[in-house]
């Protein structure tokens, strides 16, 4: 596939029109506040010193939320540090070229991830009977297995797979662990 070149003000209209599309679509999310939720009391200085408290009273909370955090801190290093030696050095793409590559990869992880957003609930659903914590385990397993496969692959097809199944389990793995991490 071959695009024009965008200049600098259509990219910028483009974006702002995604933050406009955003604010419609979040607007129409009706609100029903919880009657199950209360304000901790006390300064700011003491309910964070209550928060770290919690945490250093339940480890295993911790562990958990920086083991799950990994996937993200892997996929910023990837997309940021590592992708575009990937694709010039290991799929061998010149340097011209390794930008449509890139915008694919973005734009089918976007696809995923928002797939996974539509299909969440209906997964969640469906996944009610297994543990939070084992989904988010098996999330993070199968985007080390697909960056494994990249790994081992010289195929831009495989690449883009890969894309819209990273965005559906780093989507997903997100989903479980704030969920886990807000009851």
């Amino acid at each position: 596939w071959r695009f024009a070149r965008w200049e600098l003000h259509e990219l910028i209209l483009l974006d702002g029109g995604t933050y406009l599309l955003s604010v419609a679509i979040i607007s129409l999310i009706r609100y029903i506040p919880g009657d199950y939720i209360t304000k901790a009391a006390g300064s700011s200085i003491e309910r964070i010193r209550n928060g770290f408290r919690y945490v250093r009273e339940r480890p295993s909370l911790m562990v958990f939320g920086l083991a799950s955090f990994m996937i993200f801190m892997v996929f910023l290093v990837f997309m940021q540090g590592v992708m575009a030696v990937y694709i010039s050095n290991y799929l061998n793409y010149p340097f011209e070229e390794g930008a449509p590559v890139i915008a694919g990869f973005k734009a089918l992880y976007s696809l995923g991830a928002i797939v996974t957003g539509y299909l969440g609930i209906s997964l969640a659903r469906a996944m009610a009977n297994t543990n939070l914590i084992s989904q988010v385990i098996g999330l993070l397993f199968l985007s080390a297995l697909l960056f494994a496969l990249l790994t081992i692959s010289h195929s831009a097809t495989v690449l883009f797979a890969c894309g819209f199944h990273i965005g559906i389990a780093k989507s997903g793995a997100r989903l479980h662990r704030n969920t886990y991490l807000v009851r």
